[in-house]
C-alpha cells in the first residue's frame, strides 16, 4: 500500500527551485491549484529516465483531469539537466533544476535520499503520499483514481 505522510504540510525554501527560464518559482505556481504528481530524478539516472516515457503518458492521460506533473532534477550541472529535457522531450513548463541536489533543503525535509522519487502533494501542498508508486506501475493509475474520487 501506499506510505503517507498523512496530510502532512511541509514549508520549503521555494527559492532553491530553478525552471527552465532561471525564473525562481513559489510552491503555490508550481502546484497550479492541481493534485501534483512530483517526479525527483536526474540526467546521470538511467532508471529515473527510463521510467520518462511513462510518466509522459502518464501526464497526458491524467491532463485534463486535474494532476499537475512536475520534474525536480537533482543535477548539479544546469546543461546536463536542460541537454537531458531536450532529449527526453519532456516540458520546458514543469521541470525545476533543484542545484543543491541532496544537500537542499527541500530534499532533506522530504528526505531524499535515492532517485528516482514520486511525491504526490495536494492542491494546499500537503504531501499526500511521500512514496508514491512509479510512472510505470499499474498502481499509480488507482492512486489517481482514488484521489480524484474524493
Amino acid at each position: 500500500m501506499c506510505k503517507s505522510l498523512s496530510l502532512k504540510k511541509i514549508r520549503f525554501n521555494i527559492d532553491e527551485l530553478i525552471s527552465t527560464g532561471q525564473r525562481v518559482k513559489t510552491l503555490t505556481e508550481i502546484l497550479n491549484n492541481q493534485l501534483t504528481y512530483i517526479d525527483f530524478w536526474a540526467s546521470w539516472c538511467v532508471p529515473c529516465r527510463q521510467e520518462m516515457p511513462d510518466s509522459k503518458k502518464l501526464a497526458i492521460d491524467y491532463k485534463n483531469k486535474g494532476i499537475n506533473f512536475v520534474y525536480i532534477s537533482m543535477d548539479h550541472n544546469p546543461v546536463a539537466w536542460q541537454k537531458a529535457i531536450k532529449q527526453i522531450g519532456l516540458s520546458e513548463t514543469h521541470n525545476y533544476l533543484l542545484p543543491k541536489g541532496n544537500d537542499s533543503e527541500i530534499a532533506k525535509k522530504l528526505k531524499i535520499v535515492a532517485i528516482p522519487r514520486y511525491i504526490i502533494m495536494d492542491k494546499e501542498g500537503r504531501i499526500v503520499n511521500s512514496d508514491a508508486p512509479r510512472p510505470s506501475d499499474p498502481k499509480i493509475r488507482e492512486v489517481f483514481d482514488d484521489m480524484l474520487k474524493k
